[in-house]
């Protein structure tokens, strides 16, 4: 359970992280080389781990619910952290 927690967690880390790094892109930067997008992709990897992890010990249904929950999470720590 606590593997899926952590996958959620992550899951949401890293999608602010990559949407962190796409409002830096410029002509000059392209989206590959900044520093929060290949940390977002690794973080994802993690989320991942984590998420095969939880398969191994629990039902699909008890981790896709678990993990359905980082939209929610996503969609808060968005809002506190843009406005």
């Amino acid at each position: 359970m606590l593997f899926a927690l952590g996958g959620m967690v992550l899951n949401s880390v890293a999608g602010l992280l990559q949407a962190d790094a796409t409002q830096r892109v410029k002509r000059q930067r392209q989206l590959l080389t900044q520093p929060h997008y290949v940390i977002g992709l690794l973080v994802d990897g993690l989320a991942w781990v984590c998420t095969v992890v939880a398969l191994r010990h629990l039902p699909v249904f008890a981790v896709q619910g678990i993990l359905g929950g980082s939209i929610a999470l996503t969609a808060v720590a968005a809002r506190i952290r843009y406005g």
